[in-house]
C-alpha cells in the first residue's frame, strides 16, 4: 500500500478541528484563513481516503474514522513539540571551540585575567587564542572573532564593532626611575619604542618634543614585549595606559601628554557565524570587557585580576 501523502500542517488542522468542532475557530486558533483551513482539512480527508467530519450549519462532527486516528495524531503532536523544544535547547547551548585572534599584549594582559568569567558558566565552551602580529583571515574562517587595532576593510561578510580607544602614557620601571630620575629632558635617558616606526610617526615626534636629545636605544615588535623590556629597567617608553598600570614594577611618569591618542580597538566577526551561540557568547564577553569607557575602571579591575592570576 502506498504511503499516504499528508503533512504535519494537515494534522494540525485536523486536531484543531476535532477540538473546536468549527472551521472558523480552527482558522482563528491556527492563524490561517477560513479557506485555507477548509482546503487543508479536505486535502487530509482525501489523503486518508475517508471522511473525518460531517459538516452542518452547526459545525463539524467527528466521524468514527476521526476517533480512530485521534490518539495517534495527538502522539505526533507531542512528538513534534518535543522535537521543537530539543532543537530550541540545542540552539541555546554554548559549546564547541571558538578561535579568538588578537595581539599578544591584549591576550596576556587583558584577555587571560578575565577568561575564566567566560569559561566557567559555559563548561562546553573552549577557546583557541591566536595571538600574533598577523591578521587572521576571518572571511576565510581562520578565526571566529578578532580584536584588532585597525578598522578592517568593509566587507559584505564581516561584522564590525568599534570598542574603545587606547590612551598612551610614558612608563619606566621603579628601579630605572630610582637610578635615572623622572626628568625626560635629560639626554641620558634610554628610550624604547616599537619596531618599524618611521621618524615622522606621531609618537616619534612626540618623543622628540618631550626629550629633544633622546634616541631610541631598543625597539620591540609589540607592546607586550616592550613592557617586558621596560620592566627589565632598559629605559622609558610609551605604553597604553591600561597595560602600563597593570604591571606593579612600572610607574607612569608625570609627563604632560598632548592629544595623541592610541589606536582604537575593533571587534570583528563573520556574518555567517556571528550569532551562533558559542561565538555570540565570546562576542558579548569581549564587548563587555573592552567597550568604550574610561581607562581607570578597567585598569583597577584588571589589576586585581592580574595580581591574582600572575602573583604580582
Amino acid at each position: 500500500m502506498a504511503a499516504m501523502a499528508y503533512s504535519w500542517d494537515d494534522l494540525r488542522v485536523f486536531l484543531a478541528a476535532h477540538r473546536t468542532e468549527s472551521l472558523n475557530k480552527t482558522a482563528r486558533e491556527l492563524g490561517i484563513s477560513l479557506s485555507t483551513a477548509s482546503r487543508r482539512l479536505a486535502a487530509f480527508e482525501q489523503a486518508v481516503g475517508v471522511p473525518l467530519f460531517s459538516r452542518s450549519a452547526s459545525g463539524l462532527r467527528p466521524t468514527q474514522a476521526a476517533a480512530a486516528i485521534l490518539a495517534d495524531a495527538e502522539r505526533m503532536e507531542r512528538l513534534a513539540g518535543s522535537i521543537g523544544r530539543r532543537l530550541a535547547d540545542q540552539a541555546a547551548v554554548v559549546d564547541g571551540v571558538v578561535r579568538i585572534a588578537c595581539t599578544p599584549s591584549l591576550a596576556s594582559l587583558v584577555l587571560f585575567p578575565f577568561l575564566d568569567d567566560l569559561l566557567t558558566p559555559h563548561p562546553g565552551l573552549a577557546v583557541e587564542v591566536l595571538a600574533g602580529p598577523g591578521l587572521a583571515d576571518l572571511e576565510g574562517f581562520e578565526a571566529d572573532v578578532a580584536v584588532r587595532t585597525c578598522r578592517p576593510e568593509a566587507g559584505e561578510n564581516l561584522v564590525v564593532r568599534r570598542l574603545r580607544q587606547t590612551h598612551l602614557g610614558v612608563f619606566a620601571s621603579r628601579s630605572y626611575v630610582a637610578r635615572r630620575g623622572r626628568d625626560l629632558e635629560r639626554g641620558e635617558h634610554h628610550w624604547t619604542g616599537l619596531a618599524g616606526r618611521m621618524p615622522d610617526h606621531p609618537l616619534e615626534q612626540l618623543r622628540l618634543r618631550l626629550a629633544p636629545a633622546s634616541e631610541v636605544r631598543l625597539r620591540a615588535q609589540d607592546y607586550r614585549t616592550l613592557a617586558d623590556a621596560l620592566r627589565a629597567g632598559l629605559g622609558v617608553g610609551f605604553l597604553p595606559v591600561t597595560f602600563g598600570r597593570l604591571l606593579p614594577s612600572l610607574v607612569q611618569l608625570p609627563v604632560p601628554m598632548p592629544e595623541v591618542p592610541g589606536p582604537s580597538l575593533w571587534l570583528v566577526g563573520h556574518r555567517a557565524t556571528r550569532h551562533t551561540p558559542a561565538v555570540s557568547a565570546v562576542w558579548d564577553f569581549l564587548r563587555a570587557l573592552l567597550d568604550e569607557h574610561t581607562d581607570e575602571p578597567l585598569a583597577g579591575s584588571l589589576q586585581d585580576r592580574f595580581d591574582h592570576a600572575f602573583g604580582a
